[in-house]
């Protein structure tokens, strides 16, 4: 997979963890970015079956004894190419505007990446 410029990574662990940010990544205003979707649980993060969107990459985290969701990250971020690398994880339904605003704010303040536990 060529990345853009942008690139949504989501760190996931749970069954059905993966459905809201794929669903509000989905739905985003801003539609130059690519999804690397990192699961520490299979086809299960995203209800099984066919996954759903385009650009999308599915990685699987290695196995490991315990939760680690910055690992999970790292994984993902050891995939991404481009500049601006957007983080999400379980269950979190970003806006329709979310990537469009983190993208003007990674820009304009030259930063590398920005995360956080609320999206607005």
């Amino acid at each position: 997979m060529s990345f853009r410029e942008t690139t949504g990574v989501i760190a996931t662990w749970q069954p059905n963890g993966a459905v809201a940010p794929l669903r509000g990544l989905a739905e985003q205003t801003y539609r130059d970015f690519d999804v690397v979707l990192v699961t520490e649980c299979g086809a299960a993060a995203w209800g099984g079956g066919e996954i759903q969107g385009q650009n999308i990459m599915v990685v699987e985290a290695p196995s490991i004894q315990f939760h680690a969701p910055a690992h999970a990250y790292n994984v993902g971020i050891a995939e991404v190419t481009g500049e601006c690398v957007l983080l999400l994880h379980d269950f979190s339904y970003p806006s329709p505007k979310w990537v469009e605003v983190m993208v003007d704010a990674l820009k304009q303040d030259r930063v590398t990446i920005v995360a956080g536990l609320d999206c607005p």
